[in-house]
């Protein structure tokens, strides 16, 4: 179930990331830019809530950085926080989360 859960939170991360690329493709920065969704699942509440998406770093300019926090009973995948930068760079708490 954990990594079920993980799979939607870098699915949600790489959606994001691709609307930030329409997004600076049309505005020519980054800044302004807004999320999809701020949990995992989307529209989820309460204890339904596996991660909380928001921008790590950013967004400015030249890039942002998205990071979906574990939340609930995702606080026990070993992956931890997940992030993803507008360069591509992906990260995670564990080797081999993405």
């Amino acid at each position: 179930m954990l990594r079920s859960h993980r799979t939607s939170a870098q699915a949600v991360l790489a959606e994001t990331a691709q609307f930030m690329e329409r997004f600076y493709t049309t505005n020519n920065t980054f800044e302004g830019a807004a999320l999809l969704t701020a949990v995992v699942p989307r529209n989820a509440s309460g204890a339904q809530v596996r991660y909380n998406v928001s921008f790590a770093e950013g967004p400015d300019a030249d890039g942002f950085v998205l990071q979906a926090v574990p939340a609930n009973a995702q606080e026990a995948d070993p992956c931890g926080t997940l992030t993803l930068s507008g360069a591509g760079a992906q990260g995670a708490a564990a080797a081999s989360c993405w």
